[in-house]
């Protein structure tokens, strides 16, 4: 069975396509598991992140993917673990790979540890804007990387999520 990973993506993404592709997602584990459930049982997945459930993250990205499908389909349900309930992002990316895990959300930087490439999607002020940090991490330049990550480890990047805005301070004048 694939793993499936999300750093996420923007509110719009959520609001309008996550439905659609995480029932894509149900689709293609459901197609490659070949298990002997009872038909009449919906199929699970776990879905873990680090995040507090006030959170953006947990608010307006994981509950609100599981609410949709729980409204939108009756043999797929997706469970929800917020605020580090299995681990850490580096443990949940663990958990991910080894196939305890069905969904996590995490930074670039705990992608990184895996496939070095990809930690550079969190390097501060890399980009002008979240419009050209998602062109980025969604180009034909980083779609090897993605590839890379998921033919080494079975774990495929669903897409991209922005946790808000970055801060710099110094006590010197930067230049």
């Amino acid at each position: 069975m694939n793993k499936e990973y999300f750093i996420g993506s923007r509110l719009s993404w959520l609001l309008g396509g996550a439905v659609r592709r995480t029932l894509v997602l149900g689709t293609l584990v459901l197609c490659g598991c070949g298990s002997e459930k009872d038909p009449e049982e919906p199929l699970m997945l776990r879905m873990a992140h680090v995040y507090d459930v006030t959170a953006p993250t947990h608010a307006y990205g994981a509950d609100l993917i599981s609410e949709r499908i729980r409204q939108k389909t009756d043999d797929l349900d997706v469970t929800v673990y917020p605020s580090g309930q299995l681990g850490t992002e580096a443990e949940l990316l663990e958990q991910l790979v080894a196939g305890e895990l069905d969904i996590a959300i995490s930074g670039p930087a705990f992608l990184g540890m895996w496939h070095p490439p990809i930690g550079v999607l969190d390097a501060a002020f890399a980009t002008r804007d979240l419009d050209h940090m998602l062109e980025v991490a969604r180009s034909k330049e980083m779609a090897p990387e993605w590839e890379a990550l998921r033919n080494k480890y079975d774990v495929r990047v669903l897409d991209t999520w922005a946790y808000g805005s970055r801060h710099l301070t110094s006590n010197v004048p930067i230049r």
